[in-house]
């Protein structure tokens, strides 16, 4: 962004960037996005600057170079999910054409990106909440993807016959005052639906509710699920119940877990 430009803002709208400092590449992004109109960087400016996630502005996820939909019906992917999915793009690879689950899929970034690398299998992904789902779908169409999108608390909403594979979760952990840090302070949280954000019942809740989910069920296939940097005790906790378990260190700090039924 030009030193022209900055001044510019400054002068029309009241946008001091050195008083209100962004990094380098959410500029250039903005940029990028407003498209030389002036007006529109500037809202997208002030929409930043006062809190609101760089995605929603920017109106996509970018997960190692698919650019997937997303806005305010829906949580924004971390960042760490990729090494989840990259994970499973080589298990996957691996495998014949295999049924695949997503539990709380949000947008659908990460079955979108499976789907991307790995079409052979057959994707259904599910999420409590209608509006991230809805999303997901108008993805879909625009995407002529196959994924089923289902409305559904864990597989309550699932076809009665329908039996997976092999089943992936990133859901959301911790609490209000242990998933910030200085990338993602808590006005991050704060914007995306909170049904989305919160684990139920402790910091692991619904890590451990997927398991008990899946043993109501009696479901044999593998489980892989992310756990971010959650230290192992807390890890080992939440999946105790799994019949067979083991964790999967992705990178530093990011710890994934499979489990087997």
């Amino acid at each position: 962004m030009t030193l022209e430009l900055i001044d510019y803002i400054f002068d029309h709208t009241g946008v001091d960037l050195k008083i209100n400092p962004l990094p380098a590449s959410e500029l250039k992004a903005l940029e990028i996005v407003a498209d030389g109109d002036v007006n529109l960087l500037s809202c997208y400016l002030k929409r930043r600057i006062s809190g609101e996630p760089l995605a929603y502005i920017l109106g996509f996820i970018d997960l190692d170079g698919l650019r997937i939909p997303v806005d305010k019906r829906a949580y924004i992917t971390d960042p760490e999910a990729i090494y989840l999915v990259q994970h499973l793009k080589e298990v996957l690879g691996k495998l014949p054409s295999q049924k695949v689950l997503e539990v709380g899929t949000g947008c659908g970034s990460l079955s979108f990106y499976l789907e991307h690398h790995c079409p052979e299998h057959q994707y259904w992904a599910v999420d409590i909440d209608s509006n991230p789902i809805d999303l997901a779908r108008d993805t879909a169409q625009k995407r002529d993807s196959s994924i089923h999108f289902v409305v559904s608390d864990y597989f309550m909403g699932l076809p009665a016959e329908y039996t997976p594979d092999l089943i992936f979760a990133d859901p959301p952990w911790g609490n209000e005052s242990s998933i910030y840090d200085d990338d993602r302070p808590a006005s991050h949280y704060h914007s995306m639906p909170g049904i989305s954000v919160w684990p139920f019942k402790s910091i692991t809740g619904i890590h451990e509710q997927i398991v008990d989910a899946i043993l109501l069920k009696g479901w044999g296939c593998p489980v892989f699920m992310n756990f971010g940097m959650l230290d192992a005790d807390s890890i080992w906790a939440a999946i105790h119940r799994a019949p067979h378990a083991e964790l999967i260190q992705a990178a530093k700090n990011v710890t994934l877990a499979k489990l087997t039924f």
